[in-house]
């Protein structure tokens, strides 16, 4: 018997079946109560509808198809329906919500809004299973499905079918693996949504997995592994699994604990002890046993009717499997359980592999879910405070650390609350291991007043007020990345389809002892790992029965015993130290009034206008006439007179934006976290600052930034100077350390785009002292012109008033001039020499074995019929795809393909690992990709090109997404005088196919002649070591 559908019949797998779409209403469901049974002909049932943001103007829809896949649909049309009427803008908030929400509505300008033109769709499917699902005997298993599973299905069984279809239609597709959950998302014009889903959906109910592709991508996973073993965060990540429990009495002795496991996979998991027809085996029992549809969310956002999507939806996937089996239960390793008792409260030291010196903590607790993660948040909060009385300005000061971050993460086993440090480098170990203890005993004493003065509603309440409004009027996020957030709420509220769009973003009631069981738990040494990261043999620091190797990733480490002083410090600090810590105080960022500007907007204002070009003050005004939320973005340029480009200036302009940071850390720490961002870029043409966020506290911060701007060089001290420098130069040392940042170097300064190298910067810092920075500072801002651009929520009077005031700590240094043309603006360029140029270096990472190979082809003469723009665009579009498909996928030369082109040239990058590969065989590779590239080239037909030149129409013409990125579009205008951005409409259709290919054909088939630069970046690869890569080198 044929299964139901809704609406018309199930389409086909041609892309024609879209286009007989008919746009019908697509009003939301009715809700359905929870006790009334669904239609048994019907092959879903409607689900709760979920609560949405006052200011989201999409429908949602949610449904449940009778194979069990949930699936959330979003439809970006605007409806005069209110799906929920008006409770659902009400909010339980410490600030008069209700009464700011009638405002809103009140004050809202009389024109109707156009909603910004995205013809994207945008799918994300999630699984609830991940590497903690990995069988012990093939470790990385969850991983490498997911990199198998899309290379073909019984329907499409090409291999490259998905990658061809997306890419070739100017989407993109990604996939990644976690500890509990495995996503698949995709992005394409919405024309050719249906059949996209058809594929993703055959992934799953019919996959190929063919033994010859699944040989192939294993060679993938295992570049993947090396690409990881060069981080010393997967390296961190690697020991906190180290120290899980392995053992354990009332556990089955064959379940191993998932927080324990490798979950990347390499060579050794996926190879050693499998012979090939085992490891498919095993692949197809994974992926039987946990790529089921009850265990499946889906999120699907696009400019089509709910009914369409809908449709969409159930005509693809209501085929997926379903085999009734829960997912693992890893109750049995909650919380503390999950890791061994003697290997916490420890001290660990690794080396370092980008030279850095670091300290991390890592507390263990309890798992969280739903509105229980307000605990670890709320402690995570108190951590991450800067300004008076808070940890990292005490460390700081006291020239402990550089780097002050924390972090969070959770899952269903346990949760991690990270303290990371960026210390400064000590020759002297003995000064080295002094300074790490007076940092933990410091970080225990700002515990023990935590512990002791217990939780804080004021703060709670503060904490749940900015996370309500945020909700509520903040910005709308791309398509790509709300629908990833949704099928993830999905699974963490399972049940619930109320909260499948807000998700864990608003906070629960205050419960004072569950917050308290947080705050005790920070003070005990037996619930955190202590890591050192530092350069150098561990060996020449460490007895050799305190060294261990980490099996997966073989890097070395040391344990210690915390030393006796440190612990009576954790246990009892002293109280002297104790006092010098205190509580935030209030946010003075903290938005209450939510309210827009009344009147009416022109549909005219799509351009800024100039509002006063007198003392001094070039301003120009937009309003929002698109997006309709509270915010406002103010751009402020104080330029100066002559341009500075000599390699001490830009040293100089870079030390001047890390100060100017490093000043304000509380302030904008603040601001940031109360929904108020912002910028400040020191340029070769003067002083940039950019302020973003909710309009009522935009001034505020504006101001407080120009002040800091005028007083530079009265209110920075040595201190200030130091951290700066030393943060720069960590900058400049990691662009050699990283081969592709290193290559990119010394392309861009043979190529002209770049003037000197991070080792040159890195010797011009090396003298700058701090009087010198002092003196820069008053010459930067002695005499400037200012242009500023405020657009948004402010009538043209508050934007007027806003950059006067601010301006007034400048007074006396601004002067009035005609603000310069775009030629101004121009960088210094230098022309590449014409013959064929090969620079070759090592890796100066003596550790890393990855090689990298920048090819430079540029391109040769374009015909006058034919856009020098779209020549670019178009050589992108038509090589990425086959590019990573020959190099990445069939030949495995490397992980990470990169393919970029623009008029001048096209780049293809390639990280190979360096004992599997010479960089000159990957060289030659590449060019003979290209002599393969121009037959296909010769078979491109009218009708493949007219695909190809519509889906590049119809993505490029997105408008900007947020106020934010509309803003960054007007300030480009007002910078490079350009009345109005142009379609390119026209040249799209004087783009002429048959020049084209001709063109195409004869630059691919001769590309060693347009071949400027190769540069190669060679890993460090002992050739000892080859038997155990089990590999031959192919040179």
């Amino acid at each position: 018997m044929s299964k139901p559908t809704v609406g018309r019949s199930r389409g086909t797998d041609s892309e024609d079946d879209d286009d007989r779409s008919i746009m019908s209403d697509g009003g939301d469901c009715p809700t359905i109560a929870a006790d009334n049974k669904p239609d048994d002909d019907r092959p879903f049932e409607y689900l709760e509808r979920p609560k949405k943001a006052l200011c989201d103007r999409k429908n949602y829809r949610a449904i449940k198809l009778k194979n069990g896949l949930t699936a959330l649909l979003v439809s970006t049309l605007d409806s005069d329906e209110d799906d929920e009427g008006e409770d659902r803008h009400r909010v339980d908030a410490p600030i008069d919500s209700a009464t700011l929400t009638e405002n809103y509505r009140d004050r809202a300008p009389t024109t109707e809004i156009d909603r910004p033109g995205d013809e994207r769709a945008a799918c994300a499917l999630c699984i609830n299973v991940g590497n903690f699902s990995d069988p012990r005997e093939v470790q990385g298993l969850a991983h490498f499905l997911e990199h198998v599973i899309s290379m073909g299905s019984a329907k499409y069984p090409e291999e490259n079918e998905w990658d061809r279809f997306i890419r070739g239609r100017c989407g993109s597709a990604h996939a990644d693996t976690s500890r509990e959950r495995t996503k698949f998302h995709f992005q394409i014009h919405s024309a050719h949504l249906r059949p996209a889903l058809d594929r993703l959906a055959n992934f799953f109910i019919e996959p190929r997995l063919t033994k010859d592709a699944l040989m192939r991508e294993r060679e993938s996973v295992d570049n993947e592994f090396h690409m990881d073993l060069m981080s010393d965060g997967n390296r961190l990540n690697q020991l906190v699994r180290s120290a899980a429990s392995t053992t354990s009495a009332d556990r089955d002795a064959t379940t191993m604990n998932p927080a324990a496991k490798f979950s990347c996979g390499n060579a050794a998991t996926l190879r050693d002890g499998l012979d090939e027809n085992s490891l498919c085996s095993w692949l197809r029992s994974f992926q039987q046993r946990h790529y089921s549809a009850q265990r499946m969310t889906l999120a699907l956002q696009a400019p089509l009717t709910l009914d369409q999507l809908q449709e969409y939806v159930v005509d693809s996937f209501s085929d997926v499997p379903n085999n009734g089996l829960e997912a693992d239960d890893f109750s049995s390793f909650r919380g503390m359980r999950a890791f061994d008792p003697s290997k916490l409260g420890k001290l660990y030291e690794i080396e370092s592999v980008d030279g850095s010196s670091r300290l991390e903590i890592k507390w263990i607790m309890p798992p969280q879910t739903g509105e229980q993660c307000d605990g670890l948040r709320y402690v995570a909060r108190l951590l991450s405070q800067e300004g008076p009385g808070s940890l990292s300005q005490h460390l700081r000061q006291r020239k402990l650390c550089h780097e002050y971050e924390v972090s969070h993460e959770q899952n269903s086993v346990y949760s991690l609350l990270g303290l990371s440090l960026g210390l400064r480098d000590d020759d002297n170990d003995d000064d080295d291991d002094d300074a790490v203890g007076r940092i933990l005993e410091a970080t225990f004493a700002y515990a023990a007043l935590l512990r002791r003065l217990g939780p804080q509603r004021r703060i709670h309440d503060e904490m749940r007020a900015i996370a309500e409004y945020k909700f509520e009027y903040g910005d709308e996020r791309e398509a790509l990345v709300h629908v990833q957030r949704l099928s993830l709420n999905m699974q963490l509220h399972p049940g619930r389809p109320r909260d499948y769009v807000r998700g864990d973003e608003l906070c629960g009631p205050y419960e004072p002892d569950r917050l308290r069981d947080f705050l005790e738990l920070l003070s005990r040494p037996e619930a955190c790992l202590i890591v050192r990261l530092r350069s150098g043999p561990l060996e020449e620091r460490h007895r050799v029965e305190d060294l261990r190797l980490e099996p997966w990733y073989g890097f070395g480490y040391a344990v210690s015993e915390v030393p006796e002083a440190v612990l009576r410090g954790w246990r009892d600090p002293p109280e002297s130290l104790v006092r010098e810590f205190a509580l935030p105080q209030a946010n003075p960022y903290l938005v209450t009034d939510f309210r827009p500007i009344g009147g009416t907007i022109s549909r005219g204002e799509d351009r800024p206008r100039r509002v006063s070009n007198s003392h001094g003050l070039d301003l120009w005004y937009k309003p929002d006439a698109t997006h309709r939320r509270p915010t406002c973005s103010v751009y402020l340029h104080l330029g100066i007179s002559t341009p500075l480009r000599s390699l001490r200036s830009h040293v100089m302009l870079r030390l001047y934006e890390i100060s100017i940071h490093e000043m304000m850390l509380g302030e904008l720490c603040d601001a940031k976290r109360a929904g108020i961002s912002c910028d400040i870029l020191a340029s070769e043409y003067g002083i940039v600052i950019k302020v973003y966020g909710f309009s009522q506290k935009v001034p505020l911060l504006l101001d407080v930034l120009v002040r800091n701007v005028a007083d530079f060089a009265k209110t920075i001290n040595e201190d200030v100077f130091d951290a700066a420098k030393i943060e720069l130069d960590k900058y400049y040392s990691s662009c050699l350390y990283d081969p592709g940042a290193y290559a990119c170097e010394i392309h861009s300064s043979l190529s002209g785009q770049s003037l000197w190298l991070s080792s040159e910067k890195r010797s011009a810092l090396e003298r700058t002292r701090f009087e010198h920075l002092v003196d820069f500072a008053k010459q930067l801002s002695r005499q400037v012109y200012v242009e500023a651009l405020v657009q948004g929520n402010a009538t043209p009077h508050d934007a007027l008033a806003t950059v006067l005031r601010s301006c007034g700590h400048l007074a006396s240094r601004v002067f009035y001039r005609t603000p310069p043309g775009p030629d101004r603006y121009q960088p210094l360029r230098r022309r590449l020499p014409s013959n064929d140029r090969l620079f070759k270096t090592n890796n100066r990472n003596p550790l890393d074995v990855n090689s990298v190979v920048m090819n430079y082809y540029a391109t040769s003469a374009i015909p006058p019929e034919l856009s020098l723009s779209l020549v670019g665009e178009f050589l992108e579009m038509l090589l990425q795809e086959p590019l990573f498909n020959r190099i990445r996928r069939q030949e495995q030369l490397g992980y990470i393909v990169i393919c970029t082109a623009n008029p001048a040239g096209v780049i293809v990058t390639v990280y190979t690992p360096a004992y599997k590969y010479s960089t000159e065989y990957v060289d030659r590779r590449i060019d003979r990709f290209f002599r393969r590239f121009s037959r296909r080239m010769r078979d491109l037909t009218r009708a493949e090109f007219d695909v190809l030149r519509e889906c590049y129409r119809r993505t490029r013409r997105i408008e900007p997404l947020n106020l934010e990125a509309d803003a960054d579009k007007s300030w480009y205008m007002i910078k490079n005088r350009v009345q109005q951005l142009q379609d390119g409409d026209d040249a799209l259709r004087r783009f002429d196919f048959a020049a084209f290919r001709d063109w195409m054909v004869d630059y691919t088939s001769c590309i060693r002649k347009y071949k400027r630069l190769s540069v190669q970046v060679e890993g460090n690869f002992d050739e000892s070591c080859s038997e155990d890569c089990d590999t031959l080198r192919i040179t």
